[in-house]
């Protein structure tokens, strides 16, 4: 699925962005990777799709996937 997913992501397919940018966040078939499963969901969000946006609100509101910044 990975591999499908990427190729479609690649091309611009949002949904495929938003599911790749899960298998990433999640490690589902791949080795997890916050900063890639960022990515791919702020480029389904620059392409219009209806769930990056509440992905992105939620994960950088509880600081999910992100890098610490104590200061």
């Amino acid at each position: 699925a990975l591999a499908g997913f990427k190729k479609l992501a690649e091309q611009g397919n949002s949904r495929a962005q938003m599911a790749l940018g899960g298998m990433y966040a999640m490690g589902v078939g791949t080795p997890a990777d916050s900063k890639l499963a960022l990515s791919w969901f702020e480029k389904a969000a620059e392409l219009g799709d209806r769930d990056a946006p509440t992905f992105l609100g939620v994960s950088y509101y509880f600081g999910e996937w992100l890098d610490k910044d104590d200061k």
